[in-house]
């Protein structure tokens, strides 16, 4: 596990996806977006999956005061940021093309309107 931490290791990575970049750009971010959503997708289900565990086992772990009150336990809250990396791995995943499209056009609408020269009303002369 100390091999991936390593900064050589991280180094030679960096520079074989940089020069795949250069060779094949197409492919190449349409192979690492769909990384990127195989990486979300499985972050989603496992999350969504530790939320039905711990719902079907939640009256096993609760945990109560003297006086009767819940102190730990209860029904797990909805993993809402599962769902959404399950969502978008799917995106990502099954349409990297439309996805990398999309977002070119988003950064360039935001960069334009980021540097565009701010618009004066006064008139020359008052």
């Amino acid at each position: 596990m100390k091999v991936l931490q390593s900064s050589v290791f991280r180094a030679i990575c960096s520079i074989a996806v940089g020069a795949m970049l250069i060779k094949n750009p197409d492919s190449t971010v349409k192979g690492i977006t769909i990384a990127i959503g195989l990486l979300f997708l499985v972050s989603g289900v496992i999350s969504c999956v530790a939320y039905f565990n711990a719902r079907l086992h939640s009256a096993e772990n609760e945990v109560y005061d003297v006086d009767g009150k819940l102190l730990v336990g209860g029904k797990p809250m909805f993993p809402v940021v599962g769902l959404g990396s399950v969502i978008l791995g799917f995106v990502l995943a099954l349409m990297p093309g439309a996805f990398v499209t999309s977002l070119m056009y988003v950064l360039g609408g935001y960069t334009a309107a980021w540097f565009a020269e701010p618009v004066s009303c006064t008139h020359p002369g008052s």
